[in-house]
């Protein structure tokens, strides 16, 4: 099925290590199993504008029927942790980590911690035996000469691309033909001049603001079947406390396994994969409001291990929905690499500006609405999607409900008054009680009159447009501004079947002596147009 016109991005077709998950090894399952201890371990600049690194401990259990390998680079044949910090704050989870290097395991163990015999394998260190546990505590997790960039893996397949990678160039390069020969050139001493910089970072600020603080660690396992990844990565949350020295960090409840997403309180999570193509991404979304009519949508995206990475996002909505306050975030901070935004017709889309989502991040998208959520699949694009490319959909919500729809602006000297929907819904059911409409924006305690109009159309009156039809309009309901300057009008609407799919065209006339438009006495609102009934279409 492919996109609709406009969708489809013209770019480049990159040379990708993505391809079809044709290496799923049968039996293969493993299973993060505990995220103990986080702990800064390392850093840089003066409370409260410092950065620290920032390591945690793993350990995993072999629940398949097929021992894992575990062979030292430069060997490929060795599974990865990638890891992340996240906080929840202002009701948006966001990474608060850097894209911090993988680290590449060396030896399996022969631990008992997954409550199930360990059968040790004959190749002691080289293969994590069945039933057997493995751990890395923080100070290898945090140990360069084992920490690789993320760009060098191929995540889907769980394939590390060994030849000229910085293991093979060492730092600095040791420059040809040693850098890509396949021989370990990263020397421990060399690595340790690194610094901070391979490891997981977090700013003070960041560890200050959040709200909810959580951290996940994930296994990336060549071969390791899609259906049983749910479990190779997991979240924990934890609470910072700075000592005045440094920051101590304490892991706080239980491991969750799966995307750390699921830490977002009353956030959807839904998710998809590129067919047998690419990995999986996450969509968490979470829908308040309204506030004057408008919902706040907010949507965060998290690449469990797609290679190629997304490179556009699209949002379905009703024509003739409005959209404001559209935004973005990504991890690193730099406005220039910021995806756009485009708001069309029946979409909007956001695409990347040369930065696409890579695997183990998070990137959030938002914006506000006058269409209500209801369930639609948003449409992903991978990053350089070829002309003739489709994409794929995960399901989630959008601005797909439009039942109270703006016909057009008001008419003031200054800003017109709004009007909008209220209610619990704010929309006009069969049998709602608490509907009405209000108008903001108005003088406090001033007289506010609604009208409606039986017929379509619109007119104009002294400059100013009638949004009540092309007949005369019919005052229903007056009533005086509060402190604020906002009328309300209540309707209820009664359980009357005769009623369903009716339409009533809304605008309120507000008092406004000496500076209103119309005879310097009265101010016009927005129009709007209310659709009645249980069985209406989502978008007009």
């Amino acid at each position: 099925m492919k996109l609709p016109p406009g969708w489809i991005i013209a770019a480049s077709l990159l040379t990708s290590l993505a391809s079809a998950q044709a290496n799923a090894v049968p039996g293969l399952d493993v299973r993060l199993s505990a995220l103990r201890e986080i702990s800064t371990w390392g850093r840089m600049g003066s409370f409260p504008e410092g950065m620290n690194a920032v390591a945690i401990e793993t350990t995993v259990c072999n629940e398949g029927t097929v021992e894992v390998p575990w062979f030292q680079a430069m060997s490929p044949h060795h599974p990865m942790i990638a890891f992340l910090v996240a906080s929840v704050r202002d009701g948006r989870i966001v990474q608060i980590s850097n894209r911090s290097y993988v680290k590449h395991s060396y030896f399996a163990l022969t631990g008992r911690a997954c409550q199930t015999p360990c059968v040790a394998p004959a190749d002691f260190g080289k293969y994590l035996g069945l039933g057997c546990s493995d751990t890395y505590a923080r100070a290898d997790n945090a140990d360069n000469y084992y920490l690789g960039p993320p760009e060098e893996i191929d995540p889907w397949r769980g394939v590390w691309r060994a030849r000229c990678s910085l293991f093979d160039r060492g730092f600095p390069d040791v420059g040809a033909p040693d850098n890509c020969d396949g021989r370990r050139s990263l020397t421990r001493t060399a690595a340790s001049t690194q610094g901070m910089e391979p490891r997981m970072q977090v700013s003070d600020q960041d560890l200050l603001l959040g709200e909810t603080l959580c951290f996940q660690g994930q296994y990336v396992i060549e071969g390791l079947p899609d259906a049983a990844r749910d479990d190779s990565l997991g979240s924990r949350t934890f609470d910072a406390h700075f000592t005045g020295v440094y920051w101590d960090l304490v892991a706080t409840g239980t491991l969750v396994p799966g995307t750390i997403l699921q830490r977002w309180p009353d956030a959807t999570v839904t998710s998809n994969t590129n067919g047998a193509e690419d990995g999986r991404v996450y969509v968490g979304v979470k829908v308040t409001g309204p506030v004057e009519g408008f919902y706040r949508y907010e949507y965060a995206l998290h690449n469990r291990d797609n290679t190629r990475g997304v490179g556009a996002l699209r949002i379905p909505k009703c024509l003739g929905a409005r959209v404001r306050a559209a935004g973005f975030r990504d991890i690193d901070g730099d406005p220039a690499s910021d995806w756009g935004v485009h708001v069309k017709k029946t979409a909007i889309e956001f695409a990347h500006n040369g930065s696409p989502l890579p695997w183990n991040a998070i990137f959030n998208f938002w914006f506000e609405s006058d269409a209500a959520p209801s369930q639609m699949e948003l449409g992903l694009m991978p990053f350089g999607a070829r002309p003739d490319e489709t994409g794929f959909f995960v399901p989630s919500q959008a601005p797909t409900a439009l039942y109270n729809a703006h016909l057009g602006p008001g008419c003031a000297k200054d800003t017109p008054p709004t009007l909008y929907a209220i209610g619990t819904p704010a929309r006009a059911e069969l049998g709602n009680a608490t509907f009405g409409v209000a108008s903001s924006g108005n003088q406090p305690f001033q007289l506010n009159f609604l009208f409606h109009g039986p017929k379509t159309g619109s007119r104009d009156f002294m400059g100013c447009t009638l949004w009540t039809g092309a007949g005369e309009a019919v005052r229903v309901s007056v009533t005086r501004c509060d402190a604020n300057g906002v009328a309300t009008h209540l309707g209820p609407i009664p359980n009357d079947i005769a009623l369903e799919g009716r339409v009533f065209r809304f605008q309120a006339v507000g008092v406004d002596p000496g500076r209103g438009t119309l005879f310097s006495d009265f101010e016009l609102s927005e129009g709007l147009l209310v659709r009645l009934g249980n069985a209406i279409p989502e978008c007009p």
